[in-house]
């Protein structure tokens, strides 16, 4: 993963070991052009509060904790998990509860691309959301064969999968509207 990192933002890692003394990593990254700005922006979104709820799944528990913490700021109801089959199951229970799914690619005993696979078959329009460090050109072909909506490099912000969400929720939001005079 965090070879994925640093090589899609232009770096490269040297890794230096000796027997008995230990490792050492260096990460090596492009210059910036601008400075960036100093005050970050506050997560607050627009006015509008969303209420749809998310089934949030990474292996990283401070990972979901911190994005579960960051989408209820927003509006959203999510529903965290750090085993992607109690996620299934869950799901399974109540599909009808969640309005969209976020999973990270690579996590142990069900990958991503089966959970979706999984959720996707049970109903085929939710979006899904699929998240990881290290995105291969093939993956965009495996997400787009079985149907996950979008595919976003980590890190990523809150702030990019809000405008992921916005796209979908927005446009299922028009089509429901009547049409207008």
């Amino acid at each position: 993963m965090v070879h994925g990192i640093v090589t899609n933002h232009g770096g490269s890692i040297r890794v230096y070991s000796e027997q008995g003394k230990g490792t050492a990593f260096h990460m090596y990254f492009p210059a910036a052009e601008t400075v960036p700005e100093a005050t970050p922006k506050a997560v607050s979104g627009d006015s509008r509060q969303r209420s749809e709820h998310i089934l949030y799944v990474d292996d990283e528990e401070g990972l979901v904790l911190l994005a579960s913490r960051l989408l209820k700021r927003l509006g959203y109801r999510v529903s965290g998990y750090v085993d992607a089959s109690l996620a299934l199951e869950e799901f399974r229970r109540r599909p009808g509860e969640f309005d969209a799914v976020v999973t990270d690619l690579s996590m142990p005993r069900m990958s991503g691309f089966d959970l979706a696979e999984q959720v996707l078959a049970i109903r085929p329009n939710i979006p899904v959301v699929i998240s990881s460090g290290y995105l291969r050109p093939e993956d965009q072909d495996i997400a787009r064969r079985i149907g996950v909506h979008q595919l976003i490099q980590k890190p990523y912000t809150v702030e990019q999968l809000e405008k992921t969400f916005d796209l979908y929720f927005d446009r299922a939001t028009a089509s429901a509207e009547p049409p207008q005079p």
